[in-house]
């Protein structure tokens, strides 16, 4: 996509502004953040294979070597199944370095290749299925996620000595943008609520019911890492982060701003380029042209010269500054600030308490 074609008012900034609760539109804001810093590992790892129709054809075993663990691989590769062993470890490395459920992601931005969205959206689909993948490399699983509008629960069976001891229900909100898995190396905290599902359902509601209101009563002792994530945002943005859902607007525009600058700076570089071969190319004809005077030569010059003149980048803070109605400093330090926090992975101490450093 070109820069100019970038707008405010396409669907994966307005979606995002039209998030209408604060949780969700928190836990999105950190899907943003990490997805732009994943893409690029994301976009390599779905070059591994191609799909022809419904099916998953040519694999390219170099690339497998290059981006997977074949220590692991070995031993499951080569048993009539490769393709599922390999779609599940690319799905396990980007959970792993990137806390993302790659088989339920968000894809639809202007930075993924829509070859790329067909392979993960392909991904998806094998998840909606129960376990298809994990049938198919290590037989009938104990365990079952179901996907509803607002929310997935997933089931497990716990096996003692062979025999079906306990089921656990585990629910989560399903989101637009979904939920990220907290990183080993962060201080990942839950709550956790226990509660016999075999009681009479009249029973087992007033049971919940009550959990939560008891949860809500006490949600003082529980700890958050709000105040470990804000000591490393500009003290310009602090009321931004410190309240997010009611600064979203500006939020919205801080991605934008990235988003245009990371596109348009490529841009400009090739401009920049494409100007220079051109303008020796018109000067090198200018000195070969023994028909003009002196002094007609220099206005060509300088004409060749104004007509090919440099890009410099900190035009792009003017174009976002038009384009948002915002002081050209601010665009700047927008983007400053997107960066920074790329840089460091902060954002993730939203959800980890401590930031993640696997990548």
């Amino acid at each position: 996509m070109k820069a100019k074609n970038l707008t405010r008012n396409i669907s994966q900034y307005q979606d995002l502004y039209n998030i209408k609760d604060k949780d969700e539109f928190l836990h999105a804001i950190v899907y943003e953040l990490l997805i732009r810093d994943a893409k690029d590992d994301i976009i390599e790892k779905m070059k591994i294979f191609n799909i022809v129709g419904k099916q998953v054809s040519n694999i390219d075993y170099n690339k497998v070597k290059e981006q997977l663990d074949m220590e692991y691989l070995k031993d499951h590769l080569n048993k009539g199944n490769d393709v599922y062993v390999i779609l599940d470890e690319i799905s396990n490395e980007i959970n792993f370095n990137w806390n993302i459920d790659i088989l339920a992601g968000y894809w639809e931005y202007h930075f993924i290749p829509s070859e790329t969205k067909q392979k993960l959206e392909y991904m998806k689909s094998l998840k909606k299925n129960p376990n298809i993948i994990e049938k198919q490399i290590y037989g009938e699983s104990k365990s079952r996620s179901y996907f509803e509008d607002d929310f997935i629960r997933t089931e497990v069976d716990i096996i003692m000595d062979r025999e079906h001891k306990t089921t656990e229900y585990t629910y989560q909100t399903n989101y637009k943008r979904p939920l990220i898995h907290p990183s080993v190396d962060g201080d990942d905290k839950r709550i956790k609520i226990n509660v016999n599902i075999n009681l009479p359902h009249d029973v087992l509601e007033l049971q919940l019911k009550k959990l939560i209101s008891l949860i809500k009563k006490d949600h003082h002792n529980i700890l958050s890492s709000k105040n470990i994530f804000l000591k490393s945002i500009n003290k310009d943005y602090e009321k931004t982060f410190n309240n997010p859902f009611k600064q979203k607007g500006e939020l919205v525009n801080m991605l934008f701003a990235y988003d245009y600058e990371q596109l348009r700076r490529d841009e400009v570089e090739e401009e920049n380029n494409i100007n220079e071969a051109n303008k020796k190319e018109e000067l090198l004809r200018l000195k070969n042209n023994t028909f003009i005077d002196k002094y007609e030569r220099k206005i060509r010059k300088d004409n060749i010269n104004s007509k090919y003149k440099k890009i410099f980048l900190n035009s792009i803070h003017q174009e976002i500054s038009y384009t948002l109605n915002i002081a050209k400093n601010t665009a700047k330090k927008h983007i400053e600030q997107i960066k920074k926090l790329l840089i460091n992975k902060d954002y993730l101490q939203l959800i980890n308490g401590t930031p993640t450093s696997k990548k």
